[in-house]
């Protein structure tokens, strides 16, 4: 039947294998596998294990670390010559010693736990409330961790006073907290409140500095035209009787038989005072044309050989008497200039003049040029005078100005200031080169003429 087959194929299973194994190797297998088990078993615990304990001196140190840090940033907030607050969760939680002395309280226990709107007025300059712009204030520092802004701060005795405050996040034993340092800055707003109130009458004031000085100017002109009017009528009016003097002068000299040597004397004296002081007369005259813009100029090719000759003979005699030399190295080079001849000579006669008044006795006048790149001819007029300091340069120019010169020179100082008119006018320009014990030259420079 069915079920002794299944009885003789198990009995016949079992005789061929369950019979012929060995028990002794299935040990030996087994005791293999464990003892390599708890081997692993162990070297995973002990990677663990130390894993474990580098873990454990890792978090060591950094506790070391954060106590040493912790300690360190408490020394310096408490040294901190700025005040300064530890802020968590809208509450004063820390404050350094500063902030006490500056807001006037005893003890830190006054101000801890406080909002930072109860050492504040109600409102801040901005009319926004103290207690809703401070929770803005540091809900910005956490958002960009750090905020600087202006706060008005309220002292124990209710006095207020403006601070800068800057708002830091930090961590400090693992918590976040919001570092807030601020100084007094009440002088700074006070001296911008100055500058504002200055800026907004600074227009006010400009406008009427400007008014100001248009009537100045205005004036000054009013009173320069008179005094070149006064200058032109007056030169005008006292020509007439010089020439009147200067004519029954020589008309005088002319009858010399009739005179003793004292009366001649006396009348040469009245024409040489009279030509002198036509002279001044004739000086005054051109200044006023020249300030007034009457001054004509015709320029014209101008043979500075027959200009030079006539205004050395004019001086020839002055300079004689003084046993002056005078050396003209120009004439004989035959240049022409653009130039007024007329107001060229006048130039060349007052410079000219000048060295030899200027000059030592015995002394040398030289008239020298050169020609530069650009056509321009230079004229050198040198003396062996006393010479002129920088400083006594400087005021060379100016009308009226007398330099310090021995009283017998005769003279009102518009001389060169007339010359330089002159040869500017002329496109020209007068320059100085002087040592004081060694001379002067004044420099003329002129346009040459193509001719």
């Amino acid at each position: 039947s069915r079920e002794q087959q299944q009885v003789i194929l198990d009995r016949w299973i079992k005789d061929k294998f369950i019979e012929r194994i060995d028990y002794t190797l299935v040990f030996q297998i087994v005791f293999i596998s464990f003892v390599f088990i708890s081997f692993v078993l162990l070297g995973l615990f002990l990677f663990w294990n130390r894993k474990l304990a580098n873990e454990i001196n890792l978090r060591k140190e950094v506790e070391k670390e954060l106590r040493k840090s912790d300690f360190h940033f408490r020394s310096l907030f408490e040294l901190s010559p700025d005040p300064a607050w530890i802020i968590d969760e809208n509450r004063f939680v820390e404050c350094n010693h500063a902030a006490i002395a500056i807001l006037g309280y005893k003890n830190k226990e006054e101000l801890l736990n406080t909002h930072p709107a109860g050492l504040s007025p109600i409102c801040q300059p901005d009319g926004e409330e103290s207690f809703s712009k401070a929770e803005r204030m540091m809900a910005l520092a956490i958002e960009n961790k750090v905020h600087r802004f202006e706060w008005v701060h309220k002292r124990f005795d209710n006095s207020e006073f403006f601070a800068e405050v800057t708002l830091s996040l930090i961590t400090l034993n693992n918590k976040r907290l919001i570092y807030c340092a601020w100084r007094d800055i009440t002088e700074r707003k006070e001296v911008e409140h100055e500058l504002d109130v200055y800026r907004d009458n600074l227009e006010e004031r400009v406008e009427a500095r400007t008014q100001q000085l248009a009537e100045a100017t205005a004036e000054a002109e009013r009173a320069n035209i008179a005094k070149t009017e006064f200058l032109s009528n007056m030169s005008h009016e006292l020509r007439t009787p010089m020439n009147a003097i200067l004519g029954f002068s020589k008309i005088l000299e002319m009858g010399s038989d009739r005179l003793d040597e004292s009366q001649l004397s006396h009348v040469r004296e009245i024409i040489a005072a009279g030509e002198h002081l036509l002279h001044l007369i004739s000086e005054l005259l051109d200044l006023a044309k020249i300030e007034s813009g009457n001054l004509e100029i015709e320029l014209e090719n101008v043979s500075l050989s027959h200009l030079l000759k006539p205004c050395l003979a004019m001086i020839s005699t002055q300079a004689t008497a003084k046993g002056i030399h005078v050396y003209d190295r120009v004439s004989d080079k035959g240049f022409f200039v653009i130039a007024d001849a007329d107001k060229l000579k006048q130039v060349f006669i007052n410079i000219l003049s000048n060295a030899v008044k200027y000059n030592r006795d015995d002394g040398e006048i030289i008239i020298d040029s050169e020609v530069t790149d650009n056509s321009i001819l230079r004229v050198g007029i040198s003396d062996l005078g006393n010479g002129i300091s920088v400083q006594e340069q400087k005021k060379l120019f100016t009308p009226f100005e007398r330099l310090h010169t021995p009283s017998n020179i005769e003279g009102i100082g518009i001389g060169l200031v007339i010359t330089k008119h002159l040869i500017e006018s002329m496109s020209g320009i007068i320059s100085i080169e002087s040592r004081v014990g060694e001379g002067t030259t004044f420099w003329i420079e002129i346009p040459l003429s193509d001719r």
